[in-house]
Parts: C-alpha cells; structure tokens; sequence
C-alpha cells in the first residue's frame, strides 16, 4: 500500500492514489475497531480482577461463568492471573492504535486531496526556484603596503 501512495504521487496516478486512499480508509476503520475491542477488553478485565479473585470471590458483581467465558482452557486461578496482566499490556496495545489511527487518518486526507487534483486533469509540480546568489568578498581587500 505504501507504494501505490508512493508510485501513484511520483507517475500522477490516480488510480494508484485511489487504491492507496481506500486503503488507508479501510485502514482507519480496522484501527478504531481494534481500538474499541481493546478497550472492551480491558474494562471486562477490570471487572472481573476487581470483583472475580478466586482467593476472595464477590458473587453480587462477578459475571456468572466469567472462567468459562474468559479462558475456558485454563484454570481459575491461571485465568485470573493473565486477566490481570492484561491491563499493563492493552495500554501499549492503544498507544500504537492510536498513532496508527493517526496517521491513517493522515494518509487518507492528503492522499484524497492528491486523488482529487489528479482526477481534474494533469498536475504540474515545479520545484521551488533557488534563491539567486551573488559574489561577496568574504573580508575586505588588504592593501598592498599594509594599514597606515
């Protein structure tokens, strides 16, 4: 996908641009989704560490079947340890979602505004001029004999 943006930028292809924009929009839609999940995740998690301790149940808040739901392969109490775990892990987990998030949103924005001046016909892009220069003598001309 990168290349298309790359390749579709550098040979004026708004057809590599348009691939590269729905892409990126397709992008943005799973990121805000595992971004969702995540956080679902973790607030389950939340519940179930605060109120499901196999050491010291509270039956009135714990979800009913919370092992089986959660882990059924694992025991309760091995169950409980890496729903516990996972509160240190998601926030990574978020972090890197959201600048993914980001910079997909990025992505999407310019690479549709390339699409759209590509699809009203050719693009011109000329380099900035350089700045014109001139000849300065670096220090002043010495003279022959010295300062007087």
């Amino acid at each position: 996908v990168p290349f298309c943006g790359f390749f579709g930028a550098k040979l004026r292809s708004a057809s590599l641009m348009g691939f590269f924009c729905g892409c990126s929009l397709c992008s943005t839609f799973f990121a805000l989704s595992f971004l969702g999940a995540t956080v679902a995740l973790m607030r389950y998690a939340r519940i179930v560490v605060e109120h499901c301790d196999p050491a010291s149940p509270n039956s009135d808040k714990c979800p009913s079947d919370w092992h089986k739901a959660s882990c059924p392969t694992l025991s309760e109490k091995a169950c409980f340890t890496q729903l516990h775990d996972i509160d240190r892990h998601a926030w990574l987990v978020i972090v890197t979602f959201s600048l993914l998030f980001l910079m997909d949103c990025m992505s999407f924005v310019f690479g549709a505004q390339l699409w759209s001046l590509l699809m009203k016909g050719p693009v011109v892009v000329q380099a900035q001029p350089q700045f014109a220069t001139q000849d300065v003598a670096a220090q002043p001309p010495q003279s022959q004999y010295g300062s007087v």
